[in-house]
């Protein structure tokens, strides 16, 4: 169901675009040596060489988050949950699941053009749907 009226202006194109953007950034902080991701490479269509300091600003708010999050997943043993308010093509579920991090449910939330291609993705990679499992609701 949806909920935009399409006679009007796409406001959120600006904001949905901001995901390729943002994925690219990651592979280039990979690509130096910023940072390990293993599974980013495959949401990126065109890789770009971004200036050391984006690859720095990617480094911080990566290893920022992950840090929150693996901390938040180690407090104690009840069941936890992740909620990613607009995830766009964000690797942090396969890299907590490739690390065996516990973790009882992980929702990413996003437009659905952005989800869309992330499910496509995940779908058209072994590596990635092995790691979501058969149990996993896509889309």
């Amino acid at each position: 169901m949806s909920f935009r009226n399409p006679n009007a202006p796409d406001q959120d194109k600006a904001i949905r675009e901001t995901d390729e953007d943002a994925v690219t950034s990651k592979l280039s902080a990979v690509n130096a040596g910023y940072i390990k991701d293993e599974f980013v490479k495959w949401f990126v269509k065109r890789p770009a060489r971004r200036s050391p300091v984006i690859n720095r600003g990617t480094h911080v708010r990566t290893i920022g988050l992950d840090t929150l999050i693996i901390k938040f997943l180690e407090i104690d043993d009840e069941k936890k949950q992740i909620v990613s308010l607009g995830a766009g093509s964000d690797t942090r579920y396969f890299y907590l699941k490739a690390s065996s991090r516990k973790f009882h449910k992980y929702f990413e939330i996003d437009f659905p053009e952005v989800t869309v291609k992330k499910v496509l993705t995940v779908r058209k990679h072994k590596e990635l749907s092995d790691l979501i499992g058969e149990d996993a609701q896509l889309g």
